[in-house]
């Protein structure tokens, strides 16, 4: 099983669909031993899968252990972060976009519209 990332919460790991051979990644969250949480989490991730910087969301599952685990789009190349990184910073005008288009697709989640706003598968 190759890992190919993990925060706080959760581990990322690069999977195939065994009936297409399509790659994925899957992301497994031990927060989701709340059942409350993971609800939460996926009506979050569905409202927002038109966001431009949203992973669309394919499956949402609670394994053996009780994590939650998202299955998403896999995209080779790393992380917002890492390219920032690479490139040594971003102009202010191109982090603008990027925070303003996840504003507006924040802004359609029912728990922030009242706030303000702040800033079958196999493992390879």
């Amino acid at each position: 099983m190759e890992k190919i990332g993990e925060g706080n919460f959760a581990k990322v790991f690069k999977v195939r669909e065994v009936a297409t051979g399509q790659i994925f990644a899957a992301k497994q969250a031990t927060i989701a031993r709340k059942p409350h949480v993971y609800k939460s989490e996926v009506e979050k991730l569905t409202i927002l899968k038109d966001g431009p910087h949203i992973l669309p969301l394919y499956e949402a599952m609670v394994d053996e252990y009780g994590a939650m685990i998202l299955v998403t789009e896999y995209l080779d190349g790393g992380n917002l972060k890492e390219a920032i990184l690479s490139r040594g910073h971003l102009k202010e005008a191109e982090a603008l976009g990027y925070f303003w288009s996840d504003a507006k697709s924040c802004c359609s989640l029912p728990c922030l519209q009242a706030t303000n706003f702040t800033p079958g598968y196999q493992a390879l």
